[in-house]
């Protein structure tokens, strides 16, 4: 699962980035997919807490990239 999901990733990044540049509008869904299809097999939970940003911000995580959680 976490292969497959970065192959995919890796063969849209071939097409985002030279018609987006970084804005990236399709990527983030598959690590998104990949992640919680994670959960689901490892059987964890999933809560999200807080409010949506509706203003410019940055949200920070204790990991340098999503393969680094697994």
């Amino acid at each position: 699962m976490v292969f497959g999901g970065l192959a995919l990733l890796l063969l849209l990044r071939l097409v985002e980035r030279p018609l987006f540049g970084v804005a990236r509008p399709w990527t983030p869904w598959i690590t998104q997919g990949v992640c919680r299809t994670a959960f689901v097999v490892l059987r964890m939970g999933y809560v999200v807490e807080g409010r949506q940003m509706n203003t410019a911000g940055c949200v920070v995580a204790n990991h340098s990239s999503w393969l680094d959680i697994f």
